[in-house]
Order: structure tokens, then C-alpha cells, then sequence
């Protein structure tokens, strides 16, 4: 598992099996920024499970951002796919924000010509509002308005985002005290309090 990680421009992925891809395939990551990075599929995070990370200016063909894994509490933005998930492809993300991100299909989650979507996205800050497809439970706890980010990681006092979502854990809860009541579970651990 890596924590703190800041991983910029350091490496064209395009399938090679570099010191970083070893590590960015099917590890963890924990309070990292992935940014300016380029692959086939998932240009910050390929089959990754992220908590509290910010994907930003990555691309890819499929999922700019991420492609494959679970997203906890994480912001991707200004990532592209040349062709589906600007932001992520089939991807679970849960608590995060998913805005500006750009694709010819599906700027901030893939979806195919059709409009089905691949990813699973709860308690999410994303547009379009996604819609489960009739195999897929019922997504829950998204909202499509402007996060209003104040930069990368972080959102302004007046963003939507702020106010009680997704049921917290014990650790959540812990965070969000420390941060003042009523934070939304990824405002609180976007701004990397775990730190």
C-alpha cells in the first residue's frame, strides 16, 4: 500500500511494466495525487482501490482518470478518454467527485452509444446523474450541481458537496469532527485531514 503519494509525469504507461506500473496495477493507494499520466486504460489508476485521492489531468482511451477499480472518497477532474470515462471506466466509486472531466462517451463515468453505464457511482458529485442499468442496484446519494472546487482537492464554503450523505463509519465520523460538523464523508477526507 502507498500513502502520500504524489505521482506526476513520471511515466508513459502504454503497457510497460515499469517500477510504477507494478505498483499502479490492482495496489492500493491512500492520500496520493496522480496526475499528467497516460495510458491505454486508466491513465492515473489501472484496477487500484484509492481512499482520499485526487486524479487529475490524466488520460487514457478508457477511463482518463481510473479504469477498473474502487474509488473511496476521491476527486477526478480534467482527466480524457479518447473514448469512454473521461473521469473513470468501469469503475465502483463511492463519496467521491466526478466533474470536468471530458470523453466522447460519458465525459465523467463511461457509458457506451447506448447511455449504459459501466460504473457504479454513490453518494457521488457527478453530471450527468447516473442511472443504474436494470441488472445493477439502485444508486443512491448523488447530486449533479457545480462542487464548486476551490482548487484540485478541495471545494469552497459554498459547495453543494458540504452537508450529511452517505452513512459514516466510525472513522468518518472521527474525521468529520475534527473538520466540523455537518462536512459531506469526501469533503472531509479530500482535504487529506488523515494526514
Amino acid at each position: 500500500m502507498l500513502r502520500d503519494l504524489r505521482r506526476r509525469d513520471q511515466l508513459h504507461l502504454e503497457g510497460q511494466l515499469g517500477k510504477l506500473w507494478r505498483w499502479a496495477v490492482a495496489g492500493t493507494l491512500k492520500n496520493c495525487t496522480l496526475s499528467g499520466n497516460s495510458a491505454s486504460g486508466g491513465g492515473g489508476a489501472f484496477e487500484c482501490t484509492l481512499y482520499n485521492c485526487t486524479l487529475m489531468g490524466n488520460s487514457a482511451s478508457y477511463g482518463g482518470g481510473a479504469y477498473g477499480g474502487t474509488l473511496n472518497n476521491c476527486t477526478l477532474t480534467g482527466n480524457s478518454a479518447g473514448s469512454d470515462g473521461g473521469g473513470a471506466s468501469y469503475s465502483t466509486l463511492n463519496n467521491c467527485i466526478v466533474y470536468f472531466n471530458s470523453a466522447n462517451n460519458g465525459a465523467n463515468y463511461s457509458a457506451d452509444e447506448y447511455g449504459n453505464y459501466d460504473c457504479v457511482l454513490n453518494y457521488c458529485c457527478t453530471t450527468p446523474l447516473p442511472v443504474p442499468q436494470a441488472w445493477q442496484e439502485p444508486f443512491v446519494g448523488n447530486i449533479s450541481e457545480d462542487p464548486q472546487l476551490a482548487s484540485a482537492s478541495h471545494i469552497s464554503t459554498t459547495s453543494p458537496c458540504r452537508g450529511p450523505a452517505a452513512p459514516r463509519t466510525r472513522r468518518a465520523r472521527t474525521l468529520t469532527e475534527r473538520a466540523g460538523a455537518g462536512l459531506h464523508p469526501s469533503v472531509v477526507m479530500n482535504t487529506m485531514l488523515e494526514r
